[in-house]
């Protein structure tokens, strides 16, 4: 997908104290409503919509003065939202090594579970493949029984000797009751701790209530996530000042920390 396709613009209509829209790609409804909240005396670093474990982010300094208010957008869609993405969730894990090599051999990259010279048929063929989540020394295992497992891969070079969690920790599959060619994976939120070393991408999608997936597309087993329409999304936004001022905590954090800068 484009840029514009990812992002589409919405027209928007007023609907009471709501904007509603439709998502021009999947005419899933879209709804924003906005509330106040005062955020006086908070770190400035809370006003970036990044990642909490940003290095920038967590290397900046300041607070926002006495009466400054954020403006918190939050935004539903009526159906639950999935994207499968080139990379997937992480990379195939093949004869105990990650597999690198790509499916198709043309832009974009797309990676898959199981045997790129297999035509898949079913989604639940998916049981028994490997994905890398955490640098080659932890695995999502999809098992038989609607079990999942994140475990150690006891590669070489890997240390388990400090790692937060008592591996294996299990979560659950299911298949998606609204597409059988779409697999539900569930992990527990203590995955989703900032102390955890696995993919930010999972941790992020786990945080937000969403879940991984694995969809049968093109006779490939694709994976990606899924964002439930019972999990709305909520975003802060600032007057253009205020926004100014965040921004220049975060330009003076970045040349703390060495990063490069543009012109």
């Amino acid at each position: 997908m484009t840029a514009s396709q990812t992002h589409p613009s919405l027209a928007l209509s007023s609907v009471g104290s709501k904007l509603m829209g439709t998502d021009p790609n999947t005419g899933n409804t879209v709804s924003v409503s906005y509330r106040t909240m005062d955020v006086s005396g908070q770190p400035l670093s809370t006003g970036l919509q990044i990642d909490y474990r940003n290095p920038v982010r967590r290397s900046m300094t300041g607070t926002f003065t006495p009466g400054t208010m954020a403006y918190l957008a939050t935004i539903s869609y009526s159906n639950d939202r999935l994207v499968l993405t080139s990379q997937g969730f992480g990379l195939p894990w093949i004869n105990g090594d990650t597999d690198y090599t790509a499916n198709g051999g043309s832009s974009p990259i797309q990676y898959s579970l199981g045997d790129r010279a297999q035509a898949y048929t079913a989604v639940a063929q998916a049981v028994g493949t490997q994905t890398d989540i955490g640098g080659g020394c932890v695995l999502l295992n999809i098992m038989a029984n609607g079990l999942v497992e994140v475990d150690k891969s006891n590669n070489a070079g890997c240390n388990y000797a400090n790692y937060p969690l008592r591996l294996p920790v299990v979560g659950s599959w299911s298949s998606y009751d609204r597409n059988p060619s779409v697999m539900t994976i569930s992990l527990p939120k203590s995955i989703g701790a900032a102390n955890v070393p696995i993919n930010d991408e999972i941790k992020n999608v786990i945080n937000a209530g969403g879940a991984l997936v694995v969809a049968l597309k093109d006779s490939k087993l694709l994976m990606g996530y899924m964002q439930p329409a019972s999990a709305p999304t909520t975003v802060a936004q600032f007057r253009a000042d205020v926004t100014d001022v965040i921004a220049a905590s975060m330009r003076a954090a970045a040349i703390r920390i060495g990063q490069q800068q543009n012109p």
